[in-house]
């Protein structure tokens, strides 16, 4: 059974699945006929998917689960390059319900000024001479400690907050 979701969503629900090989296949097959050319109006004409996977009951029985986990399954295959395929995989879950955590703490201490800024010189390589400055922005989370900027600055940057983190700085 097919059924479009939106512009470009679209969900698949296979039954009588022995096992995953047969979900796996089902993904390669379709994937395999996307990227063939098509004519449109005389111009060949290719197109790409990403498929999230997510399988019952393995990661549910209940429809909302199982679309949820497909969707960060599908959020992983894009990330990974598109035109590929993903299974959930409950670290999947565990990671992005992190992100959220740090999203939410990362707001309020933006909103609080709990940020620091550390100030690094910037030299020339043959006088040593200080040229300018680069502002580099640290947290000291109040219950996890230091928290890298390699741990939250692509969070600000993927969940919208990067602005409010550049303002702030």
């Amino acid at each position: 059974t097919v059924a479009r979701f939106g512009g470009e969503e679209f969900a698949i629900i296979q039954i009588g699945v022995r096992n995953i090989n047969d979900t796996e296949a089902l993904a390669r097959r379709i994937l395999d006929e996307l990227r063939r050319p098509f004519d449109l109006d005389g111009v060949d004409v290719t197109i790409g998917a990403s498929i999230g996977i997510s399988v019952a009951p393995e990661n549910g029985n209940d429809a909302s689960s199982l679309m949820r986990f497909a969707d960060i399954a599908l959020y992983r295959a894009k990330n990974e390059g598109r035109n590929r395929f993903s299974f959930f995989e409950q670290q999947m879950n565990d990671t992005l319900r992190l992100k959220k955590i740090i999203e939410d703490d990362l707001r309020c201490a933006i909103e609080n000024n709990d940020l620091m800024l550390h100030y690094q010189p910037v030299v020339t390589a043959d006088t040593g001479s200080v040229v300018g400055v680069e502002a580099l922005v640290r947290w000291n989370h109040p219950t996890r400690g230091m928290i890298s900027p390699i741990d939250f600055i692509g969070i600000a940057e993927e969940r919208g907050l990067i602005s409010q983190l550049g303002e702030w700085v």
